[in-house]
């Protein structure tokens, strides 16, 4: 076997000692981040009784993957003399249940399974390749509400507030920097380029990128076609291929300010260029301004104005974002706003 064809193994060990409730791991493909976390679960539960959740986007992301996620060589080396087992909708060590698979956007499917020994989530591919969350035309963080729901109501300790012992462990490849996750934790305003561990108070991310893994599937004859096909910078690579710049641009001195909009819990600025006949959507607003309106239920009170259908901006707004006529301050207002525009068209 070619030296570069030849597996090389990740270790989870380095992030785990941090030692926070979350853990975000993302890299490019391949690097083998759901192999060792999956051994990190297993000796929890061989060790300590843990069981764990393997959670999931939808029922059939889990049809489609939950009965290979014992499949690895790697864990059979970890674990001579061990059985490993999924069926009847549970994974098996041993002929002991060690889990459970649960999704986040049908949470009636989640009822039924015990979870007085659950000490580990594992949200694998928590980012999307389409860009497609599961959202509400009043939330956009509808995802990450789904996931709160589901640890508290794992975290309910037997006699504690909660459980010290329970992690939220979450993998993805680089897809977006910019997603409800990060947006709405504000992980994206902490990520430092180049910096493979960023720390928050209850949070960890490791990003990093094996350029040994990534030459040697960029000089491969499929990762020659990828890269052909404008794949290849996201599958070997450190770019995260949804984050890319169209729309952003920054208003400027001349352009008229029309209002301000909050959406879930956020304030932007509404301004145009009257020229170009061009709406830019802002993170600078005018603390002054006497209207502003709310885009949702959730964040209209006394002070704001619900924008209703009928009125001119909000048709001009929608309108022109068909035409490619709004312009974003950033690639964060640009993912947490398209979530509204996107439902409006």
């Amino acid at each position: 076997m070619n030296d570069n064809n030849k597996i090389k193994y990740y270790s989870c060990e380095k992030v785990l000692s941090y030692n926070k409730p979350y853990t975000f791991a993302m890299s490019n493909r391949g690097t083998g981040k759901t192999t060792d976390f999956t051994r990190f679960i297993v000796k929890r539960f061989l060790e300590k009784g843990l069981q764990f959740i393997y959670l999931k986007r939808c029922y059939e992301d889990i049809i489609s993957t939950a009965p290979e996620f014992f499949n690895s060589d790697y864990l059979k080396m970890k674990f001579p003399g061990h059985e490993f087992e999924y069926k009847k909708k549970k994974f098996y060590i041993d002929g002991e249940i060690a889990g459970y698979p649960m999704v986040l956007n049908t949470p009636t499917r989640n009822k039924g399974i015990p979870l007085e020994h659950i000490g580990t989530i594992l949200f694998d591919e928590f980012l999307t390749e389409d860009n497609r969350y599961i959202t509400t035309a009043n939330n956009p963080y509808q995802e990450v509400h789904n996931l709160c729901s589901l640890i508290e109501t794992i975290n309910r300790g037997v006699g504690r507030l909660y459980r010290e012992e329970l992690k939220v462990i979450m993998l993805a490849n680089s897809v977006s920097l910019i997603n409800p996750y990060f947006a709405c934790w504000d992980i994206d305003k902490a990520f430092v380029p180049g910096k493979r561990f960023i720390t928050g108070r209850d949070w960890v991310l490791e990003f990093f990128i094996d350029e040994d893994i990534a030459r040697a599937k960029a000089e491969s004859p499929f990762g020659r076609m990828a890269q052909k096909a404008g794949y290849g910078d996201y599958a070997f690579g450190n770019q995260f291929y949804l984050d890319n710049n169209a729309f952003i641009e920054d208003i400027k001195p001349h352009y008229w300010h029309h209002c301000n909009l909050i959406y879930a819990g956020e304030t932007y600025g509404i301004y145009e260029d009257k020229k170009k006949g061009i709406f830019y959507i802002s993170e600078k607003y005018d603390p002054r301004c006497l209207i502003t309106y709310a885009l949702s239920d959730e964040d209209h009170n006394e002070n704001t104005y619900a924008l209703s259908r009928k009125q001119d901006l909000y048709k001009n707004l929608v309108e022109n974002f068909e035409y490619g006529n709004v312009r974003f301050s950033s690639m964060r207002c640009k993912t947490v706003l398209l979530t509204f525009l996107n439902r409006c068209k």
